[in-house]
């Protein structure tokens, strides 16, 4: 069996559709970094980028306060789920590496 290599994005198909799903396992309960994020982003009335902003755990509370928010990552699968998810709100998606972003 060969190892996953890191960086590339699950291939359509029924197991793509899954890989959301564990990324809001892994990820998407954790709510103690909140606080900060909030706090900061109400320093500027200003367009908000969030990088690696898979299914937007922060991206969406963000826009739910009312930010405009620029949520980057570079797996179109999650991008894809936080555009659903958005819906309605001041979110646009970038599929980007942020190692290249500029």
């Amino acid at each position: 069996m060969s190892e996953p290599v890191l960086g590339t994005s699950l291939a359509p198909g029924p197991a793509a559709s899954a890989g959301f799903i564990w990324h809001d396992l892994e990820c998407g309960s954790y709510t103690a970094d909140l606080p900060l994020w909030r706090t900061l982003a109400a320093v500027r009335d200003s367009p908000i980028l969030e990088l690696g902003a898979g299914t937007g755990r922060v991206t969406l509370d963000l826009a739910r306060r009312g930010h405009r928010v620029v949520a980057l990552d570079r797996d179109p699968e999650l991008l894809r789920e936080l555009e659903r998810r958005a819906e309605g709100l001041a979110v646009e998606v970038v599929v980007a590496d942020a190692r290249s972003f500029s």
